[in-house]
């Protein structure tokens, strides 16, 4: 019948002398505590955060760092079992930061110039059919502007211009069937006049690319240098990948190491405190409470104490205060996620897992049919 029904908890309270706060913090990780409730008594301060904590914070954020960006690879090597501060230590001489995010940023910066070099090259093919060095293009007394125009429409600009008495020239090169690029010379102050004819020819404006020489020497020059920008990352990621088989297995591990010891460091926050003691309140399932304590018992002697808290003080706890752990068998654990979608049962409410675990698959396959 216990799968019908969430675990019964027990609110329990633990005084023990603050020199054991580390030690039991890391006992009550191993233990599989259920959980931890913030100590509120006016009269007793906070705990702080273990004085360890920002050493493991800095050294943990630069492992996961390398890790998120590092291939999954190692040496296979398995690693005896240390405590955090030899994880520190180690993290510190190994440095995997240090040696890695500059290959990481030399990457990224050739990744950004390949992309520059490609949109180069996509705005120089438009003019690829000009023969002439485009850095004679640029003068300080004739004004320069290049147009992708319609071909029925050049005959146009180009009266209308007349028209107008400007003085220019303009060499036309076809970009497909219907349209043509052109780049016009004038007179610099009749700038605003050519524009305006163009716009009213239904051009439209380029830009002209800053090259030196012809733009198929150009084109050429771009693309020897996304060829070696290329290979330059090929030997960056070859240097990574070997970088990874070195070090992945050793990052990975201490990384594990000092994420478990932040909790137990950062758990410490909901402990009470005075000179001398801490306070911890929290929860875990009723039946477990008597080995907990005994184990307790066994491994802290006097220096920590446990009690139950309703039993000891008559007090009633509130059901909306008690947490809900649902004990399911393996084959109905996967459907307890549902449970916790629609609604945590209390703790005095049927566990329905088992009634999702039958009716969903009937009324999916009904669906599917």
């Amino acid at each position: 019948m216990k799968m019908f029904f969430p675990v019964k908890m027990s609110k329990i309270r633990a005084i023990g002398i603050r020199k054991e706060l580390g030690q039991f913090t890391g006992f009550l990780h191993e233990s599989g505590f259920a959980e931890i409730r913030e100590f509120s008594q006016e009269e007793i301060q906070k705990e702080l955060p273990a004085q360890h904590y920002s050493d493991i914070v800095e050294e943990l954020i630069k492992l996961e760092g390398v890790l998120k960006i590092l291939p999954k690879t190692g040496n296979g090597k398995k690693i005896a079992d240390i405590g955090y501060k030899e994880a520190i230590l180690r993290a510190k001489k190994l440095q995997l930061a240090e040696k890695f995010l500059p290959l990481q940023e030399q990457k990224e910066k050739l990744f950004e110039k390949q992309d520059e070099l490609a949109e180069a090259e996509k705005k120089i093919l438009a003019f690829k059919k000009f023969g002439f060095d485009f850095s004679e293009l640029h003068s300080n007394v004739a004004g320069i502007i290049a147009a992708k125009i319609s071909q029925k429409k050049i005959a146009h600009f180009r009266n209308s211009l007349i028209v107008q008495g400007v003085v220019f020239d303009s060499v036309e090169k076809e970009l497909d069937k219907n349209y043509f690029m052109i780049i016009v010379g004038f007179e610099k102050e009749k700038e605003e006049t050519v524009k305006n004819e163009l716009n009213n020819s239904g051009a439209i404006i380029e830009s002209i690319p800053q090259i030196s020489g012809t733009p198929v020497q150009a084109i050429e020059k771009t693309r020897k240098e996304m060829e070696k920008a290329k290979k330059e990352l090929e030997a960056i990621d070859r240097k990574i990948l070997e970088f990874s088989k070195k070090h992945f297995t050793d990052a990975a591990f201490l990384a594990e190491v000092l994420s478990i010891e932040r909790e137990r460091a950062e758990i410490t926050a909901k402990f009470g405190r005075t000179k001398e003691l801490f306070f911890l309140e929290g929860f875990l399932p009723a039946r477990g409470f008597l080995a907990f304590k005994n184990l307790v018992l066994q491994k802290f002697g006097g220096r920590v104490f446990v009690e139950e808290l309703a039993k000891k003080h008559g007090a009633h706890l509130e059901e909306n205060d008690v947490p809900t752990l649902l004990e399911n068998p393996k084959n109905l654990s996967p459907f307890e996620f549902m449970t916790k979608f629609v609604s945590v049962p209390k703790s005095s409410d049927l566990d329905p897992t088992i009634v999702f675990a039958i009716v969903f698959p009937i009324i999916y396959g009904m669906m599917l049919g």
